[in-house]
């Protein structure tokens, strides 16, 4: 069975080069596309936040592209960051990119924006800033109404041009977000996912999937992590 990378071509750097150094055979089928919102520091929402900067005490990424498209926003106030400020990350991916950007971040022992609220709620109480796409869920939104605000600094723009590539294939097929999942299955028919095998991100995945999808017999495995090399690692027990 092939490996099928279904990541925007701008997160798929290390997932490539893992399997060029593993000699492992890996077709890329970029489903979706990362498109940069502008960040208006001069302008509605974006002005008022930047304006109220020093009132956030955390900076909260929920995703890999969260991190490339929005800590420009922060590095612009970079002289008003303290020790007071924290970051958040909810899972290892997010945690690591933001890492490369230069900001130690915090993670909650249960991945998962449920699991970030409560750790947040319990024991870092503050007025806080969720960096997000558009296709944001609303949870963190939802549950820390009172005290956080929002930049949302992409959109992920999926796109029909590719799903063709993947109808035929028996695969083996990396599931990163849930969203990923539930375009496949909405554009491909049922019967073409029996031939298929799913590595998700997170058991939350994996349940989101079982309740769009219940009682159809799918094969999914769920990783350690949404780190690449996690991901690559239980697809190679299959390989």
């Amino acid at each position: 069975m092939i490996l099928v990378n279904t990541r925007p071509k701008d997160l798929s750097e290390k997932i490539n080069e893992l399997c060029s150094l593993e000699k492992i055979e890996l077709k890329n089928i970029h489903l979706s596309e990362i498109i940069p919102i502008k960040i208006d520091t001069d302008n509605g929402i974006h002005k008022k936040i930047f304006e109220n900067f020093n009132t956030y005490t955390n900076f909260i990424f929920t995703s890999r592209a969260a991190v490339e498209n929005g800590t420009e926003f922060i590095k612009i106030k970079s002289e008003l960051l303290n020790k007071n400020h924290r970051f958040f990350a909810v899972g290892d991916s997010t945690k690591e990119a933001l890492a490369m950007k230069g900001f130690k971040a915090i993670m909650p022992i249960i991945k998962s924006s449920d699991g970030l609220v409560e750790m947040i709620k319990n024991s870092f109480p503050g007025q806080n800033l969720i960096i997000c796409g558009e296709n944001t869920n609303m949870n963190l939104q939802n549950k820390l109404a009172e005290s956080a605000d929002e930049i949302r600094c992409y959109n992920l723009n999926y796109s029909m041009e590719f799903i063709s590539d993947i109808s035929s294939l028996e695969a083996i097929i990396l599931i990163y977000n849930y969203l990923t999942f539930e375009f496949i299955y909405k554009n491909l028919n049922v019967n073409m996912l029996r031939n298929k095998i799913f590595i998700v991100a997170s058991e939350r995945i994996k349940s989101k999937i079982f309740n769009l999808v219940p009682g159809l017999d799918l094969k999914i495995l769920v990783s350690k992590s949404s780190l690449d090399e996690d991901m690559l690692e239980t697809a190679k027990k299959i390989i």
